[in-house]
């Protein structure tokens, strides 16, 4: 069965948004929307969690897609749990860091603005942005 070839992801970052990936992450712990569309809407503008310039908001956005697809919902109770059970609570900053995500998120609302933010420091244009 023959392969479909993916388009290329970028690369080079343009600049790096912080506040823009922690107010991502914070939003969709807050509120993940029903069955995770939230996330599979943040995951089709990012296309790829390579889009997080920081390696612990990698790793918890890994964890998070890993939720959704197992039809299981994300909120700060699953997503400790799940990071324990990867073996990389710590490495993110422990609890601390993912209620420091909750407690700085200005609205949950906004998530899929702040993914197009961390997608365009990223490097992907507007028209490469896929709008859900």
């Amino acid at each position: 069965m023959a392969t479909r070839e993916r388009e290329p992801l970028p690369t080079a970052r343009k600049a790096t948004n912080l506040a823009a990936e922690d107010a991502l992450l914070g939003a969709l712990i807050l509120d993940s929307g029903e069955r995770g569309e939230r996330i599979h809407g943040a995951t089709a503008i990012l296309r790829d969690t390579h889009a997080f310039a920081s390696l612990e908001n990698r790793e918890i956005a890994e964890a998070m897609i890993e939720l959704t697809r197992e039809a299981k919902p994300v909120d700060l109770v699953l997503l400790h749990e799940r990071l324990l059970q990867r073996g990389t609570l710590a490495e993110v900053g422990g609890v601390d860091r993912l209620i420091s995500l909750i407690e700085h998120v200005p609205t949950a609302k906004h998530a899929m603005h702040y993914a197009r933010i961390v997608a365009s420091a990223w490097g992907l244009t507007e028209h490469e942005l896929a709008l859900p």
